[in-house]
């Protein structure tokens, strides 16, 4: 089995922002690759899907066009770029890239830090470190990405205040049907709880350790307590008086 057929061989999963584009044609020539090599992709722009494009890339100054892949196939996207750019490169092409003026630690610290950069720029800079006939240890190269690819997306601790805070909002809003409350603390916690970032290759990472995540799964059961209790008590115990409610706002449930 190829590296090429091993890295298809890792079974289905969801579409993820792969790549972002200023430049239609620079999307067009990364498409041509994808079609190439079989991998599916779905493609945005933001000026005819504002809203999704609000989502995915944020603010209006973010680049227009962006391409989705399975996230399955990141590794399998980043070494087949990186294949093309080392097969066209030309000496011209070396001697007049920024990189030509990076001393080896440098070079180095690029594939170190490939999340940071571009599969072409990386492929770059291992050309530069095996044309001169440097001793360069690629795979100790590769090892200490690896290592900061996981420090990087490392899951982090929250302060314990933060989900507290969230889940007696939460709770309260909904046992007062403050309905924007409610929504706004429930959709802190279940971030907390199921919020994940997705790496060059195609990991996706929980954003919070496991205590956190844990701390906020027990508080969005403790919203989802208050609601029923909130329009238990609306409708029929009347423990608390509520101020009527204005009909748009059940529009939301």
């Amino acid at each position: 089995m190829t590296k090429e057929d091993a890295l298809d061989y890792l079974g289905p999963t969801e579409f993820a922002v792969y790549q972002q584009f200023n430049r239609k044609a620079d999307l067009e020539e990364l498409l041509s690759l994808f079609r190439e090599h079989q991998i599916p992709f779905t493609t945005h722009d933001r000026e005819q899907s504002p809203g999704v494009g609000a989502v995915i890339v944020g603010d209006p100054l973010q680049p227009r066009f962006w391409v989705e892949i399975p996230s399955n196939l990141f590794q399998k996207a980043n070494f087949l770029l990186e294949e093309h750019a080392e097969a066209s490169l030309t000496e011209e092409d070396l001697s007049h890239h920024p990189f030509a003026e990076y001393r080896q630690e440098e070079l180095e610290e690029v594939i170190i830090n490939a999340s940071s950069w571009s599969p072409e720029a990386v492929a770059v800079a291992r050309v530069l470190l095996q044309r001169e006939g440097k001793s360069v240890d690629l795979a100790a190269l590769r090892q200490a990405y690896r290592e900061r690819l996981a420090e990087k997306y490392r899951a982090r601790s929250l302060p314990v205040g933060y989900v507290i805070l969230a889940s007696i909002i939460a709770a309260v809003g909904g046992f007062t049907l403050s309905f924007m409350l409610f929504l706004g603390a429930l959709g802190m916690l279940l971030y907390y709880r199921f919020g994940r970032r997705i790496d060059p290759n195609g990991t996706p990472h929980a954003i919070f350790d496991v205590p956190t995540r844990r701390r906020s799964g027990y508080g969005i059961l403790l919203a989802l307590v208050g609601l029923p209790l909130g329009l238990l008590n609306y409708f029929t115990l009347h423990w608390y008086d509520i101020p009527t409610i204005d009909p748009w706002l059940w529009l939301w449930f």
